[in-house]
């Protein structure tokens, strides 16, 4: 599946066997479908590196394989495997080395069946009976970087801007949240607060007819907890929904059934019992709407459907999978997500800039809000919504131009634990952000949730790498509806004339948002940044500022009775924490860059 992925490791001194003397190895790790990672060992100075010794044997200039660290995968013990006594096959290793069972039998042996395929287990004979042991071998994704290097003349690994999933994207559907779970699966969803259903459109894209002519299986499945497991780990079954195709003539259908935990064994009896309990899922009591659509001109199955939930649901825990053929069996992709109920009538998708035909359909900025000059690259329209209790905002970005690749600058709204002017809390931890970054130049900027990541300062890539691979659209969180982004640079015409706000120019890319927040807060600490390049590194300007929620309605109307009429600034309602130097004993660097909020060329 592609939750698989190998990382070189470079050379590492380590004690083999029983030597008194550390060997050099190079070193591989193995990530695999469980999120736990293999790691090899190879011999690197063979006995004849220095020596090139022409006539000396083939075995001393292998590279032998020597320790391999073994994850337990939830089954058994992490284990360590040493291998010795290393040597070359010839012909009369043929029968004892490949005639295991044939040579067990001409000893007296008697084979009966087991359980085979998986790691290591316990005594009990069922997935069920068995405790999961956790491991010391889970993957650290802020440890594990992809990079795809080729030889091939003829082969060219594809860069960020050509990669893209371009046409074949899904149409969202007008008022759903859009989920990229990866290049298979695209998922849309939003909770119908009048019906108490989730209404749901899975994407499985890249499908495409096995040798026998029908579709593979697909699936998605709810897991009880984030843990992200085929099944429970303290025992028990998964619903799934499980599309298929009986006949090359026939549509594909969707059914209900249990992914039972013997079926990561790849036991025949567990896919025939799942085939047996499996009923339509338009015949379920708890679904509605059900439908399964495929297009003749591209590679995209989409399920469509409507499920009874109840009350607003907390995260939805799921996962998918893609199999291999027809039949159930191995997959050739998995993974889990997380759907966050927002509201039908809350969702972004069809109406963003670019995206819509509708252009009266944008949200434009709440009246009454209370305004911040935090610099003259930001200005901050914030106040409280009582009703909803959330804060409704208006970032505007000022002075933006596209960089030499022709993209927008990246840009990014932080959220401090307190008025400490810091890029990340002192006492350790990341900063919650916003991050508006331009996928390419025909694209409006996007919004996402991420987080910075301690040490940005280094201008560690890997780093950076990672806050982009935590990045989350942010109209997918729950804690945020009404998110529009407005770059009139990246606009066509008809919509550059739509200005909401009167601080949105030509040069402005602003962003609003409305964040759930429950009870009032006393204040708000922030930071804001503006980047060099459109990609995450250095930036050109950066501030603190601080916001106090004012109420929607009050803090430019009659009833704020320290706003004169006509005032566009509300004082004491914002304060600009930008100048705020941090008294950091031994950091002079971080006190600068704090209390220098526009110096060019720091880094986030």
């Amino acid at each position: 599946g592609d939750d698989t992925d190998v990382q070189y490791l470079g050379d590492q001194h380590v004690y083999y066997a029983d030597g008194e003397l550390p060997k050099l190895v190079k070193q591989w790790r193995k990530k695999d479908f469980a999120s736990q990672y293999f790691t090899m060992s190879m011999m690197e100075n063979t006995p004849n590196k220095l020596a090139k010794n022409e006539n000396a044997p083939a075995e001393d200039d292998i590279h032998w394989p020597l320790i391999l660290n073994v994850p337990g995968e939830g089954f058994g013990d992490d284990s360590l495997q040493v291998y010795k006594n290393h040597a070359l096959l010839n012909d009369d290793d043929h029968m004892e080395i490949f005639q295991l069972v044939e040579n067990f039998k001409a000893m007296g042996g008697v084979c009966v069946s087991g359980r085979g395929g998986g790691p290591p287990s316990g005594e009990g004979t069922d997935d069920s009976e068995r405790p999961h042991i956790p491991s010391n071998l889970e993957v650290d994704p802020l440890s594990w970087r992809t990079n795809e290097i080729t030889m091939s003349p003829i082969w060219v690994v594809p860069t960020k801007d050509d990669s893209s999933v371009g046409s074949s994207e899904p149409v969202p559907m007008s008022g759903k949240a859009v989920l990229e779970v990866s290049d298979r699966i695209t998922v849309e969803s939003c909770y119908d607060e009048s019906t108490k259903m989730m209404d749901m459109s899975v994407h499985f894209k890249g499908i495409e007819p096995s040798s026998d002519g029908l579709l593979p299986w697909m699936a998605i499945g709810y897991r009880p907890s984030d843990v992200c497991a085929m099944t429970p780990r303290e025992g028990g079954s998964t619903p799934i929904v499980l599309v298929t195709q009986l006949t090359e003539d026939a549509a594909p259908e969707a059914h209900k059934t249990e992914l039972l935990p013997s079926a990561k064994s790849g036991q025949g009896s567990a896919f025939a019992s799942m085939y047996a309990t499996m009923s339509p899922m338009d015949e379920e009591a708890d679904y509605a709407d059900v439908s399964v659509e495929s297009a003749d001109d591209e590679d995209m199955i989409t399920l469509h459907f409507k499920q009874e939930v109840g009350e607003t649901p907390d995260d939805m825990n799921m996962l998918f999978a893609i199999g291999m053929s027809p039949d159930l069996g191995y997959h050739t992709t998995r993974g889990c997500f997380q759907v966050k109920a927002s509201p039908c009538s809350g969702g972004i998708a069809a109406d963003l800039p670019g995206k819509g035909d509708d252009a009266s359909e944008l949200p434009a900025a709440a009246e009454g809000k209370a305004v911040l000059e935090v610099s003259d690259r930001l200005t901050v329209e914030s106040c409280y919504d009582d009703a909803i209790d959330s804060m409704r905002v208006s970032a505007h970005f000022h002075d933006i131009e596209p960089t030499s690749d022709g993209l927008l600058p990246w840009m990014a709204l932080g959220y401090l634990p307190s008025d400490t002017c810091m890029m990340t809390p002192p006492d350790g931890g990341v900063t919650p952000m916003v991050l508006m970054t331009q996928a390419d130049a025909g694209a409006s900027p996007e919004a996402h949730k991420t987080v910075l990541l301690p040490n940005t300062k280094s201008m560690d890539a890997m780093l950076f790498s990672s806050m982009m691979s935590l990045a989350k659209p942010l109209e997918g969180e729950a804690d945020y509806t009404d998110v529009m982004v407005k770059a009139p640079m990246a606009s066509t015409a008809a919509q550059v004339a739509r200005s909401s706000s009167s601080f949105e120019a030509e040069d402005t890319v602003s962003l609003h948002f409305v964040q759930s927040m429950g009870d009032e807060p006393e204040v708000v600490n922030m930071m804001y940044a503006i980047g060099l390049k459109s990609e995450l590194g250095v930036h050109v300007a950066r501030g603190c500022f601080q916001v106090q929620p004012s109420p929607c309605g009050s803090a430019r109307g009659e009833s704020n009775a320290n706003a004169s009429d006509g005032d566009t600034t509300s004082q004491g309602i914002a304060i600009d924490l930008g100048e705020m130097e941090v008294d950091i004993i031994g950091a002079p660097s971080i006190r600068s860059s704090a209390s220098m909020a526009s110096s060019a060329g720091a880094f986030f």
